[in-house]
């Protein structure tokens, strides 16, 4: 049977086309493209594939303007829409409109069974779901269709229909495909299927550990199992609570997630509590043979606290690759997750250097660390003679009325890659040294989110000024260039106050504030434990241990300290003869 594939002039005949002029001369415009599925059990039937376009006002409403070179196609992971990953709407997270306004012409689709494209029958009846599924709506009932939805095959096809509708809306040969997570497999294996239709491929969040399956299909398709998956909130809550630094992302971000997925899928809203769905698929095809097939330019981003893809994988799948123009870059800062995190930045301006010049940092291949100073590390060309340099300290240098049961933090403007010598406290009256300490002790020194260093001290002397010496060569760089070290005692004192803590601990999970990072304008707000009484005293101290906040008694949900700079703050709250201590930044 032909496949059915409409132009996009008679889609807006038909009434499926819809054009949105957006802030910043972007121009959207969402079509559904209908589209003969060779899915298992549903074969011959018309699917609908909802596209969605975002460019420039200047290239899409020229008729003279050349779409070489600047078309992008990005294709969705495992369970989330395109929308929630590449368009969600939520300040300047959109990273379609971010490569917009470099000057592409940037496609979304929804595959089908996801988003906005048709979802086939047995995904409307919620006994389908798998018994654990079901168990955590509060369901029981025998499911009415019991395999495996889609296929890579279907999926392959779904592409494709897209990738024509494309080319023949741009009157061009090739465009770019990008692909997260699941999706960096998918358009993997498109690349290898149809490579005269593909100019450059960028991936991200791909491992050879979950990325590869067999080489061809199950003999018997469909397989058996559950036709759908789905998703709750908790799980978004889960991935933001996860994070490696305390201001890698914005914990805001999650209502608005969740608010779009439920928004997207308004059936799956409706079961239980909420779910997001997403269809089942049959996966093959892609091996290291097929990776060796691969010859276009390829750019493979990695997070380096990616626990879905994890670095030794994404290197694994980057190796196997065949072509000669590609480069892995690993982003520091960022998990599985980037586009929802602080650094996304790098997203947008990689792939933009990538798609024009097929090189990054003047590299056509090769290994590169995206560092914190957003400089890069070439592994293999670890030549850079810079020292780490000492951002901040906490307590802030000349700080007075420090708690006694502070502990020491710093961070540098890199990664740090090992450690060595100590770090001295000593007392700037006589010069006698409190304590010393190895940078080499798990159980005083805990390195985290690569470039930051907390150091476990004992109980300060009280009204007491202390200075802190670090030995050169206490840690190194990426590229072996140790720490110049402090052998003053004026680059970092402070000064403690009367009081010690009372049995200060970390926060309890249930407890946190949001949004962290905090914008400039609104409250602060606490989320309590669940019956927790909320009664003690609260302070927000800036980083030169100044309180610049307080509360005694009945305390409330919500902090005005719209007074209050931008920068980093530490909150302490006293309940009950427990001292808690945590940071949140202000925008």
């Amino acid at each position: 049977m032909q496949k059915c594939r409409l132009t996009p002039f008679f889609l807006l005949l038909l009434g499926l086309g819809s054009i949105y002029r957006l802030p910043a001369q972007i121009v959207q415009h969402d079509t559904l493209i209908p589209n003969v599925t060779v899915m298992p059990n549903f074969a011959g039937s018309t699917v609908q594939l909802f596209v969605r376009e975002k460019g420039p006002d200047t290239l899409l409403n020229n008729l003279a303007a050349s779409y070489e070179d600047k078309v992008v196609l990005m294709i969705h992971g495992f369970s989330a829409p395109s929308e929630v990953v590449y368009d969600l709407d939520y300040q300047d997270y959109s990273w379609m409109e971010r490569l917009a306004e470099r000057g592409y012409d940037v496609f979304t689709m929804d595959l089908t069974g996801y988003g906005y494209s048709t979802r086939p029958a047995p995904m409307n009846d919620s006994c389908n779901l798998s018994g654990l599924s079901q168990l955590g709506l509060g369901i029981n009932c025998p499911p009415n269709y019991s395999s495996i939805l889609t296929t890579t095959d279907s999926e392959m096809d779904d592409i494709d229909a897209v990738v024509d509708y494309i080319l023949a809306r741009r009157n061009i040969a090739e465009l770019h495909l990008l692909g997260h997570s699941l999706g960096a497999p998918r358009v993997l294996l498109y690349t290898s299927r149809y490579p005269n239709k593909v100019s450059k491929v960028t991936v991200h969040g791909m491992s050879a550990l979950f990325g590869y399956g067999p080489a061809d299909p199950p003999a018997q398709l469909p397989s058996a199992g559950s036709p759908i998956g789905s998703f709750q909130r908790g799980q978004i809550e889960a991935w933001a609570n996860g994070a490696e630094c305390f201001d890698q992302l914005d914990t805001a971000l999650v209502d608005t997630i969740w608010k779009t997925l439920q928004r997207i899928d308004s059936r799956g809203a409706n079961w239980g509590t909420g779910v997001s769905r997403y269809p089942s698929v049959e996966l093959y095809g892609l091996t290291e043979d097929t990776m060796n097939a691969i010859t276009k330019p390829l750019l493979f981003l990695a997070g380096e606290h990616d626990p879905i893809a994890p670095l030794i994988g994404a290197q694994a799948a980057f190796n196997d690759l065949g072509s000669t123009n590609k480069i892995l870059v690993q982003i520091n800062r960022t998990s599985h997750s980037p586009y929802w995190e602080t650094k996304r930045y790098w997203l947008y301006d990689l792939i933009d250097d990538f798609f024009r010049d097929s090189e990054i940092d003047a590299h056509t291949t090769g290994y590169a660390i995206a560092k914190l100073n957003d400089t890069f590390d070439w592994v293999g060309e670890l030549d850079e003679t810079t020292a780490p340099v000492l951002l901040s300290t906490f307590p802030a240098t000349q700080a007075t009325g420090v708690p006694r049961d502070i502990d020491l933090d710093l961070e540098v403007d890199e990664n740090i890659f090992s450690f060595n010598d100590s770090l001295t406290l000593r007392r700037t009256s006589d010069n006698s040294i409190f304590q010393t300490i190895g940078f080499t002790d798990p159980a005083r020194v805990d390195p985290y989110c690569t470039n930051r260093i907390h150091v476990d001290i004992d109980t300060l002397d009280p009204l007491t000024t202390y200075c802190v010496q670090i030995d050169a060569g206490a840690f190194r760089d990426r590229s072996f260039n140790d720490f110049a070290g402090i052998n003053d005692c004026v680059t970092w004192t402070f000064t403690t106050g009367l009081a010690t803590d009372l049995g200060e601990v970390a926060p309890p999970a249930a407890l946190r504030l949001y949004p962290n990072p905090n914008p400039s304008a609104g409250p602060v707000r606490v989320q309590w434990p669940a019956n927790a009484e909320k009664r003690g005293t609260i302070w927000v101290l800036d980083l030169a241990g100044k309180v610049v906040f307080a509360q005694q008694g009945d305390l409330p949900d919500a902090l005005d300290l719209s007074d209050l700079p931008g920068g980093m703050y530490v909150l302490e709250l006293q309940l009950d003869r427990q001292r808690y201590r945590t940071r949140f930044i202000r925008q």
